[in-house]
């Protein structure tokens, strides 16, 4: 990982432990920072059929905001009581992306993005997809994998999976995208138009992260084949 990116990541994450550490210690023992991520995913379903069911945008995008709140937790709580680990990286990724596809969609539906700006935030997308999901393009078995190594590479009948770290600029890009689809959809709900174009450039900041980390995430993927045929 970039030298400057990693020391920007550990001081977005000192910052956030030091500001979150009361609430954090005030948790019971058994709430794990997984609890946070499937919370996340339920108040999506619950977000998802609110809509279905016709309820307004404004009570969607205030359980949406909750989701995101719970964002917020689960970092901390893992690094306080040493509980980081490989499926929680995954499954918070996970959430991360289909908060944010949702959010999307209802604003697609209501026509408040233009294709020029899909085309910017799908395209590096793909091309993260398409690095994490790879038959055998890269030249990296997962045994060549250690601990603490990044990224971590797991393998599954025959196709394997990358998990990139949370970084300083995927933080950043998530935060991004959350805060510019719910300043867009808010701002067209309230009929406040400095409010959706607000939204609008924030989105255009999460194009800038997530065409770095496309960049990023492709240079960690083929750095293994690089070395081998330098070595």
């Amino acid at each position: 990982m970039n030298p400057y990116l990693t020391r920007w990541t550990q001081r977005e994450q000192e910052n956030r432990d030091r500001l979150l550490g009361p609430l954090v210690d005030a948790l019971p023992a058994w709430v794990v920072p997984n609890h946070f991520s499937w919370l996340r995913l339920v108040l999506l379903l619950l977000a998802v059929a609110m809509n279905l069911a016709g309820a307004t945008l404004l009570a969607q995008l205030v359980v949406l905001a909750v989701a995101w709140l719970t964002d917020t937790l689960d970092g901390p709580l893992a690094r306080r009581r040493g509980l980081v680990s490989q499926r929680g990286a995954q499954l918070d990724q996970m959430s991360d992306v289909v908060i944010g596809v949702w959010m999307g969609v209802l604003a697609l539906s209501r026509g408040l993005l233009s294709r020029q700006l899909v085309a910017l935030m799908v395209l590096p997308e793909l091309i993260m997809l398409l690095v994490r999901w790879e038959p055998h393009w890269f030249g990296q078995r997962p045994e060549d994998s250690t601990a603490g190594d990044w990224p971590l590479v797991f393998e599954h009948r025959g196709l394997r999976f990358y998990i990139f770290p949370p970084t300083f600029l995927s933080r950043l890009q998530f935060v991004f995208v959350f805060s510019g689809f719910w300043m867009l959809l808010a701002g067209w709900d309230w009929g406040m138009g400095w409010l959706r174009q607000l939204g609008t450039l924030l989105l255009y900041g999460e194009v800038v992260c997530s065409w770095g980390l496309a960049l990023q995430w492709a240079l960690e993927a083929l750095r293994p084949r690089i070395r081998n045929r330098a070595g």
